[in-house]
């Protein structure tokens, strides 16, 4: 009993401080940002059009406020159970340190491979959501001219074009998504089944009940730390 106490007890802290964080930290850029467009140049609004200033304060700060808070409470269990969990197999059953370390390495060359192509699709998606923002703003300011002159075909076609550009870039980055958590979950797999086949050859070296114990909780890595990681990868 007093061991669920201080799991609830902990949960409640955590997920506490990480939106206490993730407040503080938006409302703070939010301000900062707000400050520095309203003191710029003119220069600045002449190098970048209206559209991208608007994606910084919608989308992006979006991210922050809706996206952010609830995936680092999954990001940081999934991570932190994988771990434990990993560490306890290993003192079971001392022979999984080669694979995991092997699994380790592998997992650390996608992190950084995939979470480079994740990066640049989201800056190219911050790039083509502007002329969408830009050209909406431009059809509100100048909508009765629009349709005196009859461009509405024009703009719908410009918009058409925008919107496409977006999702394809909207697609790469599901696209390198998927690549990340499939080779996550493929990683993931190989360790299960090489901690479940050394299991049952080792069952006579080892105590079978803490084998039974390291099979039961190793399925909670094929679920938490892919899901952890691919989080960590979008953060």
């Amino acid at each position: 009993m007093g061991i669920l106490i201080l799991i609830c007890v902990s949960n409640i802290i955590r997920e506490t401080t990480i939106f206490s964080i993730a407040q503080t930290t938006t409302s703070n850029m939010h301000l900062a940002m707000c400050e520095k467009v309203l003191s710029a140049k003119i220069e600045f609004f002449d190098s970048n059009p209206i559209g991208r200033i608007l994606t910084r304060f919608s989308k992006d700060m979006a991210v922050l406020d809706l996206v952010a808070p609830p995936i680092s409470i999954v990001m940081t269990y999934g991570i932190f159970r994988a771990l434990t969990v990993s560490v306890s197999i290993c003192i079971i059953n001392p022979w999984l340190l080669i694979p995991a370390s092997i699994a380790c390495g592998y997992l650390i060359y996608l992190m950084k491979n995939a979470t480079m192509a994740m990066i640049e699709a989201q800056r190219l998606d911050a790039m083509a959501r502007g002329p969408i923002h830009n050209l909406f703003t431009t059809l509100v300011n100048g909508l009765v001219s629009i349709r005196a002159y009859d461009q509405v075909p024009h703009f719908q076609k410009s918009f058409l074009r925008e919107s496409g550009m977006s999702a394809n870039v909207t697609f790469t980055y599901s696209v390198a998504n998927r690549w990340l958590g499939f080779r996550f979950d493929i990683a993931i797999l190989i360790l299960t089944l090489t901690c479940a086949c050394t299991s049952v050859f080792m069952r006579s070296v080892f105590d079978p009940v803490l084998l039974i114990f390291s099979l039961q909780v190793i399925t909670d890595v094929t679920m938490l730390f892919s899901i952890g990681m691919r989080f960590f990868a979008e953060m």
